[in-house]
């Protein structure tokens, strides 16, 4: 509920900046990439938010809550303004790889653990904190509690 109130909030804030810049600029509006994408964004959130009104999204509301998420796009722009943050931005897409092998490495390591537990502790009989829920019977019930320690 408060998530729709906060998306049709910025959603009129978004209609009335497009159209200040259409009326100020003109046919300019629409020779600037960001303008474009920033104006099929905010169309797309209409037509959502006028099928969703109507329930006529049907299988169809799901792709437009990932549409959704494409206005944070309009983010990149305060990227290219500012130098601070263009070098933050350029340190952590720097990073990006460095911190892939590190996940895989945690994933490697929770692999073995979980295949040590299910050999190891299998056939422990069920009780306070080893239960339906959380045990090592198979393995992808071990990884599952490997993954909440």
């Amino acid at each position: 509920m408060a998530f729709d109130i906060i998306s049709y909030v910025f959603l009129v804030i978004f209609v009335f900046e497009a159209g200040g810049k259409i009326i100020s600029m003109g046919k300019n509006y629409f020779k600037d990439p960001f303008n474009m994408f920033d104006f099929i964004i905010i169309v797309i959130s209409i037509i959502t938010l006028v099928l969703t009104k109507f329930n006529l999204l049907g299988a169809f509301g799901d792709l437009a809550n990932v549409i959704r998420v494409f206005r944070l796009g309009r983010v990149l722009r305060l990227v290219n303004k500012s130098p601070n943050l263009r070098m933050i931005f350029n340190t952590f897409k720097n990073t990006l790889p460095s911190l892939s092998y590190i996940g895989l490495l945690l994933a490697l390591v929770q692999f073995i653990y979980a295949i040590l537990g299910v050999e190891l502790f299998a056939y422990v009989r069920f009780g306070d904190e080893l239960h339906k829920n959380t045990n090592f019977r198979t393995f992808g019930e071990s990884m599952l509690a490997l993954f909440r320690v």
